[in-house]
């Protein structure tokens, strides 16, 4: 799986372990397990929320800055 391999290269083999875990149990999940479809669409909901707050998080820590051209202007 080209995200395996992609995370392996990114955060090692612990890493890609740890993805690999995450994931197949939420195909467990998904495919059956005891939640009904309203639980499944929480969790869902859930995850993406989670990710999108972390991206975001990630975005304006780690993101590119954006120049001033105000201030740039004024010298």
């Amino acid at each position: 799986m080209d995200y395996i391999d992609e995370v392996n290269g990114q955060l090692g083999e612990k890493g890609a372990r740890d993805i690999n875990e995450i994931l197949e149990a939420n195909r467990a999940l998904f495919a059956g397990g005891e939640l009904d479809e309203e639980a499944k669409d929480a969790f869902y909901q859930a995850v993406t929320k989670a990710y999108l707050s972390c991206k975001m998080e990630a975005k304006k820590t780690f993101g590119r800055k954006k120049k001033n051209t105000e201030m740039e202007s004024d010298s």
